[in-house]
């Protein structure tokens, strides 16, 4: 009898732990976003940083308990960072046809894996463009009608293990043919 209630009250205790919040499994997040940093314009070097920010997202992560959170984060942080570097390096080759149209898509590490884990909020589909009209429509960007040299990176941020930067690439070039396809409405032009 004895052991009995001993294994009853082992049981109880063990099962008490595993439900308590700081052993329950949880998820933590890290804020993204692409950067733009302006080189040149029509040959004219930048004297001081003109950056821009676009693609805003969140990233999760999970793990274990409340006693592990940062490793949350630095998952969130490098599930961001691995969408990001993958549909940077897939800009180009991500087509589908859609009703007979050509259409770039994210990647797949861009997608949410599940609830509470990975890319939650990612709404880029076609990278290239959104540079390009980054750099064209910006206030700060050159007119139409000229060149412009950018630097493109990748960035996370938040809490502790969040923060961390990435270039994805030191010069992206921008013609005025590349501004003159950008829809000029989304520029509120």
């Amino acid at each position: 009898m004895r052991y009995l209630v001993s294994a009853a009250l082992i049981s109880s205790a063990i099962i008490g732990y595993a439900a308590t919040p700081a052993n329950a499994d949880i998820s933590r997040g890290c804020n993204a976003r692409y950067d733009l940093v302006y080189l040149l314009v029509d040959g004219g070097k930048f004297t001081s940083e003109k950056r821009l920010s676009f693609g805003h997202f969140t990233s999760r992560g999970q793990c274990r308990n409340k006693a592990h959170a940062n490793d949350c984060r630095r998952e969130a942080r490098d599930l961001a960072h691995s969408c990001m570097r993958a549909h940077w390096d897939k800009r180009w080759g991500i087509a589908q046809t859609e009703g007979g149209r050509k259409q770039r898509i994210k990647p797949g590490q861009c997608l949410r894996q599940r609830a509470n884990m990975g890319p939650q909020d990612y709404t880029l589909n076609d990278l290239k463009r959104e540079i390009e009209a980054t750099v064209c429509c910006s206030a700060n960007a050159p007119s139409f009608d000229r060149y412009a040299r950018v630097r493109l990176e990748a960035h996370t941020s938040g809490d502790k293990r969040c923060g961390r930067g990435e270039l994805l690439t030191q010069t992206y070039e921008v013609t005025p043919e590349m501004c003159a396809a950008v829809d000029h409405k989304a520029c509120g032009h």
